[in-house]
């Protein structure tokens, strides 16, 4: 009997519930209007397939890993925040990026990089497609789990050149070797050159004087004793290894005062005084009496004169680079321009000759363009000291 009554007032206690929870709703969705848009937009369970989790929302703080490390190779490529853009779309959860690059860094270059980034993570890149006139690339990235999104990577040229510069600098040998006319026509090139010249060369005091005439860096050619014989002209000059240390002290300052306003000096052959650890350590001591610098050119196989520099706080450069006698001395310049912007800076040898100072002077709005800052050898050695 109660039973079958209980059953008869269901209806009514559970309209009378109803009623009361919609005034109950109805007073707070009062107080706060947009709590009724939240929670009829709130995803459940029943938007997802089963087995399956929600796409990532990547423009919040809980953005995924490949977003992440996307923008951190961006801006390991100097790209500001503002020139990446990244869409997200709910419907086929793929991720959209695009940035622009500065100018200055070689643009396949930069695709390499992206490239390499996505190595280590959970993707490859299934397409690049790169339309090398309009310095653009378009990188499809595809994820090993269908749960992620796929990833279209757009990277463009910006308009402005790189936030900060790469240096160059051009070390000139053998210019007093070379016709009057030849050398001033090197020096007068407007920018920056460090000027290598040896001793005993007949014209190296007079280029030395047109060096400073031009502001242009000197640093002075030290004939050191090689494996082979010394040259005849050279012998009165060449430091051996036998030598006491009050005469190689005394050719080292001698060498200084022939040529005027020296800042550094580098080696003439030397490959078995460079494996000399006595004849090393006293040529760096005289050096560092007078503030200058150390480049390493043919370097010797077993050479200490890296480790002695650094034990004496001698700035030092081990030189590799140079600049050869090429058809198109333009295009090697602008090979060893990408080099210096990859690592930074980079300094290059080169004979200083009629078709060099030709070529610096037709590749200087290049370098210009790209972003690459010629300097002193002083200016990357010290610094690199410091």
């Amino acid at each position: 009997m109660k039973s079958s009554l209980l059953r008869s007032r269901l209806p009514a206690l559970a309209a009378a519930v109803f009623i009361v929870s919609l005034i109950c709703l109805g007073a707070i969705v009062a107080r706060k209007p947009g709590l009724l848009v939240e929670i009829l937009h709130r995803p459940g369970a029943a938007d997802h397939p089963a087995g399956t989790n929600p796409a990532k929302n990547t423009t919040q703080p809980g953005r995924s890993s490949i977003e992440s490390t996307i923008t951190r190779k961006l801006s390991d490529l100097e790209v500001r925040p503002a020139d990446i853009a990244v869409k997200y779309s709910q419907q086929d959860r793929s991720l959209a990026i695009q940035a622009a690059v500065p100018k200055g860094k070689p643009f396949e270059w930069v695709v390499r990089q992206l490239s390499n980034a996505v190595e280590g993570t959970s993707y490859r890149v299934s397409d690049c497609l790169v339309d090398e006139k309009k310095l653009s690339c378009t990188m499809v990235l595809s994820p090993a789990s269908k749960r992620d999104p796929q990833v279209t990577l757009v990277v463009t040229s910006a308009d402005r050149f790189l936030t900060s510069n790469a240096r160059m600098a051009f070390v000139i040998e053998d210019l007093e070797d070379t016709a009057y006319q030849i050398a001033v026509g090197v020096l007068s090139f407007p920018e920056p050159l460090t000027i290598s010249l040896v001793p005993v060369g007949k014209k190296a005091p007079l280029i030395a004087q047109l060096a400073e005439q031009y502001k242009k860096e000197v640093v002075v050619r030290l004939p050191l004793e090689p494996a082979g014989k010394v040259p005849a002209e050279f012998q009165q000059a060449t430091i051996m290894v036998h030598y006491s240390e009050q005469s190689i002290r005394a050719m080292v300052c001698a060498a200084a005062q022939r040529i005027i306003n020296v800042k550094g000096y580098s080696n003439l052959w030397g490959s078995r005084a460079l494996e000399d650890s006595r004849v090393m350590t006293i040529v760096f001591e005289e050096i560092k009496k007078q503030h200058g610098y150390f480049i390493e050119t043919k370097s010797a196989r077993n050479s200490v004169a890296g480790p002695i520099a650094q034990r004496l706080a001698v700035p030092y450069e081990n030189v590799s680079a140079r600049l050869d006698n090429a058809p198109d001395l333009v295009a090697e310049i602008k090979r060893d321009a990408a080099i210096a912007q990859m690592k930074g800076s980079l300094v290059v040898r080169c004979a200083g000759t009629r078709r060099l100072g030709d070529a610096l002077k037709a590749a200087l709005p290049f370098l210009r363009q790209s972003g690459v800052r010629l300097v002193f050898v002083s200016d990357i050695v010290k610094r690199a000291a410091d």
